[in-house]
């Protein structure tokens, strides 16, 4: 995975500054920053691009050779059972309103416990996930298809379309038509 030092190496090695790579990745600029310190973690779609980047012709650079020595993988939390059965719902229901009754009852537990269960086996708590989850979602259809965003925003599950704008704008930095005009510039 790329740590803050891979992706400063990356930068340096391309001699784009924090805003360039910021631009290409469709990002805010303080988003990079926030991988360099290793505040927050670049997405699925995000680390794909970094890795193709890594691994264009362009430049040598391997991604893994500043990885700290003591550093190791964190497991997949979702090779547990119960977590494999909850993001199994999700996966399949993503589009229906998923409650946190609904989770537990796929992991067999109370409402109250999985709550517990699920932020400190993930890492955070299951409505911010699943809020992710569904904007990762929502990303992709923006990218993929010219549907209107309001129609993206119900079809990946929000029931509002203001609070599909905010929560996208909060954990990617864009409202979602202007990520989709840079998203298709860089295309």
């Amino acid at each position: 995975m790329f740590n803050g030092d891979a992706i400063r190496d990356l930068r340096e090695k391309l001699r784009w500054s924090r805003p360039e790579l910021a631009s290409y990745l469709a990002v805010p600029e303080e988003e990079v920053a926030s991988w360099e310190s290793e505040r927050s973690q670049p997405t699925n779609e995000q680390l794909g691009a970094l890795y193709r980047l890594a691994n264009s012709n362009l430049i040598p650079f391997d991604p893994f050779s500043r990885v700290r020595p003591l550093q190791t993988a964190l497991p997949d939390p979702f090779v547990e059972p119960r977590l494999h059965r909850v993001k199994t719902l999700v996966e399949t229901c993503y589009t229906d309103p998923i409650g946190l009754r609904e989770a537990a009852a796929a992991a067999c537990l109370e409402p109250k416990y999985f709550s517990k269960y699920f932020q400190k086996r993930v890492g955070r708590s299951f409505s911010v996930w699943l809020a992710g989850f569904r904007i990762e979602k929502a990303t992709e259809l923006l990218v993929k298809t010219d549907q209107p965003v309001s129609a993206i925003g119900y079809a990946v599950g929000f029931q509002c379309l203001r609070t599909f704008e905010r929560t996208f704008k909060r954990l990617t930095g864009w409202c979602p038509a202007k990520f989709r005009s840079k998203r298709r510039l860089l295309s």
